[in-house]
């Protein structure tokens, strides 16, 4: 029980982050994208896709969350929910961050350039 709220814990610093600093969020993908691959030619389209990573993040929580509780409260095991919680908001975010970024015309060139033939 104690390692499933020191993981809530975690989760729930995490969503706080997120919406609280959006725009910063975005400006930490792009940086990313810029070292590692291309910059962006349009960086501000990552600031709704933080927005949306964001509330899908709270969403995730707040059920992680009521599912954490309810297993609880029935003596079973609910460490592994907040993790496989984090997994999940880890993927889709990575998802929508790269949808986004394909829809860039410098990043589309790149990696177009970068594909095998």
């Amino acid at each position: 029980m104690l390692l499933t709220a020191v993981l809530l814990g975690i989760g729930l610093t995490s969503v706080i982050q997120q919406l609280a600093d959006v725009s910063g969020a975005a400006a930490s993908v792009a940086q990313t994208l810029a070292a590692q691959y291309v910059a962006l030619a349009h960086p501000e389209a990552l600031v709704v896709a933080a927005a949306w990573c964001g509330v899908g993040q709270a969403a995730v929580y707040v059920v992680a969350l009521w599912w954490s509780i309810r297993r609880i409260r029935a003596r079973r095991r609910a460490m592994w929910i907040p993790l496989a919680g984090g997994a999940l908001v880890t993927i889709a975010s990575g998802i929508v961050y790269f949808a986004v970024a394909l829809h860039d015309p410098a990043f589309a060139a790149w990696f177009a350039s970068h594909s095998p033939s």
